[in-house]
């Protein structure tokens, strides 16, 4: 609006902006906005309209109903939908970890130590190289079943695992 008239802000985000009902918009931080929308949860884009990210059910938002959003002062942002409000921390360098498949398991800890993310679940010991685009899991096959915690002792990772305590180093599990 330039104090007249209403100008069309032709954008990469114009599909989406017309495509869904949007329920509130907030600035996050001097280069990131964020909407919500009425059935396709939240979305972020910079100042110049490019698609940062989308969080919807599909990434295991308790759904797509945004009635509301606001920010805290570590600028996370607090979504309040029907019946529960989540909170996404927009400060993190991992916003979403999408398993390579099903079989990863329930996540009990997850550790960054040098290049490497390891998950701890119900399905074992999990790692990541952390220089890649995309995160690609593999089990540590040593650790198959239940892997409980990790933790870093003496610049050591020890996993704590149903069939007892290990050392990890890098991609190995040393009993």
């Amino acid at each position: 609006y330039n104090g007249e008239i209403c100008i069309p802000w032709n954008t990469n985000i114009n599909h989406i902006l017309r495509k869904h009902v949007i329920s509130t918009l907030i600035h996050a931080n001097d280069s990131l906005y964020v909407l919500g929308t009425h059935n396709s949860g939240v979305y972020a884009f910079d100042f110049y309209g490019n698609l940062i990210w989308n969080v919807s059910t599909a990434d295991d938002l308790q759904n797509n109903t945004v009635h509301d959003l606001s920010i805290d002062n570590n600028n996370n942002i607090w979504v309040a939908l029907d019946n529960v409000i989540s909170c996404i921390e927009n400060n993190s360098d991992i916003h979403f970890i999408r398993p390579y498949n099903d079989d990863i398991g329930a996540v009990f800890a997850a550790l960054f130590h040098e290049d490497y993310l390891y998950l701890a679940t119900n399905q074992g010991l999990f790692f990541s190289k952390t220089d890649r685009k995309e995160f690609q899991f593999h089990l540590i096959p040593e650790l198959s079943g239940e892997a409980n915690s990790l933790k870093i002792f003496d610049n050591q990772i020890i996993c704590c695992h149903s069939r007892g305590t290990y050392r990890i180093e890098r991609e190995k599990a040393i009993l």
